[in-house]
């Protein structure tokens, strides 16, 4: 199975660098990805499976949508994503997790990380995996800060968890994670 999140967060990360005026709104998973995946900006006119949805927005607000769908190219590149770097650091205060220092990764992977501790600490009992299934920002993710943070918004039936993502104290955005069978 392809880690889809993971190689999304390097395109987002590169992306942002490359257009600095652009923020992320949202990213929308619907499907596992089994194969090589491809990222389309233009008018979407595909017969693919459509894994995710999402849309990214310039300073004036207009947006634009994208999509990531499957390919039948196996995937030619992968890499172990050891969770740990990001959350052994890190503590846990009730609903809240938080970390405070860079840990060299980007926002998206720490808060995917973050969150995925958080939902296995709060509901171990589970049938299944927690999955990352969206993210929703108020504002742009920043490689630099002192503080990330992710606080349990609310949960359905342990299954399902909503959580809002701070970077410095500040909301930038939600979060939401289901029990999946990958």
């Amino acid at each position: 199975m392809v880690q889809i999140y993971i190689i999304q967060s390097i395109y987002f990360h590169q992306y942002s660098q490359e257009n600095p005026t652009h923020t992320y709104r949202g990213l929308y998973f619907g499907h596992f990805a089994y194969h090589d995946c491809d990222i389309c900006i233009h008018n979407l006119n595909e017969t693919r499976k459509i894994i995710a949805t999402g849309t990214i927005a310039d300073n004036a607000g207009n947006e634009t949508p994208f999509w990531i769908l499957e390919s039948d190219r196996a995937v030619n590149e992968q890499y172990e994503f050891n969770e740990s770097l990001i959350t052994s650091s890190s503590y846990i205060h009730e609903t809240c997790i938080s970390i405070t220092h860079e840990t060299g990764f980007t926002a998206i992977e720490n808060f995917i990380s973050l969150s995925k501790k958080l939902n296995y600490h709060l509901y171990p009992n589970i049938l299944g995996k927690w999955v990352f299934g969206q993210l929703d920002l108020y504002r742009p993710f920043s490689d630099h800060y002192d503080m990330l943070s992710v606080q349990l918004k609310s949960a359905f039936r342990n299954q399902f968890t909503v959580s809002n993502l701070y970077q410095n104290n500040v909301n930038i955005g939600e979060i939401r994670f289901i029990v999946g069978q990958p």
